[in-house]
């Protein structure tokens, strides 16, 4: 095996708006309250390898509310992803995710609505990496 490092080694979540709006509409449906798009993009975030799954596949990477305002990656948000309040959360959002892959499935029109989502966002990503 050759691993070769490179400048983009975590690409950015490519976001996809047919999916993220199907996730949206199940955790509202299970009562769990979303900030707004403008909010969550101007928000703090960090890298993930997640990003570069996202551009072989459609996919979304909510973040959700599990009881606390303790920050990510920290003691005290350890301490709070293992408390029985974050675990209503966590259960909730997993229903949430569930919901959504179910919709996939069984819902033709949206998947079809994703891949296209998907398709656009990678051609506009080539476009701007070749205008860089």
């Amino acid at each position: 095996v050759e691993i070769k490092g490179g400048t983009h080694d975590y690409y950015n979540v490519l976001p996809n708006k047919s999916l993220w709006k199907a996730y949206v509409e199940n955790g509202k449906r299970l009562g769990i309250e979303f900030i707004s798009e403008d909010a969550m993009l101007k928000g703090p975030s960090g890298s993930t390898d997640f990003g570069n799954v996202s551009f072989v596949v459609p996919g979304i990477h909510p973040y959700f509310y599990i009881g606390s305002n303790a920050l990510n990656h920290t003691e005290q948000y350890t301490e709070a992803a293992g408390s029985q309040e974050a675990q209503f959360y966590t259960l909730r959002t997993a229903k949430a995710l569930a919901m959504t892959a179910l919709d996939v499935i069984f819902k033709p029109e949206l998947l079809e609505r994703i891949r296209e989502d998907f398709k656009l966002k990678l051609q506009e990503e080539e476009f701007l990496n070749s205008v860089e």
